[in-house]
């Protein structure tokens, strides 16, 4: 879970009790919350802790090749909400396949 969504001292009760034997929270940038630091059943990421240069470039290149091909006319190849294709001004911009 998110960090700022769960009663960190519940958890740490919870792991006491062995009621919850393991805890991995997504925590903010910053790090692990004191209360969780250094638990050995308590895993704490950063919340982009999976980014890696990599897909970070990935997700650039992506993006551009998305925004060009609507600014040049063309559906993009990954739209996610593909209701708006339907919209009048989107329908209008578009060039018709």
């Amino acid at each position: 879970s998110r960090g700022n969504l769960v009663d960190d001292q519940a958890v740490n009760r919870a792991i006491r009790e062995e009621r919850l034997y393991y805890y991995v929270v997504d925590d903010p940038v910053n790090g692990p919350r004191e209360i969780h630091k250094d638990h050995p059943r308590i895993i704490c990421t950063n919340h982009n802790a999976g980014i890696t240069l990599e897909s970070a470039i990935r997700l650039d290149l992506r993006t551009f090749g998305q925004v060009t091909d609507g600014i040049q006319g063309r559906k993009p190849a990954h739209i996610l909400n593909s209701d708006v294709l339907d919209h009048p001004r989107v329908k209008a911009f578009l060039k018709t396949e």
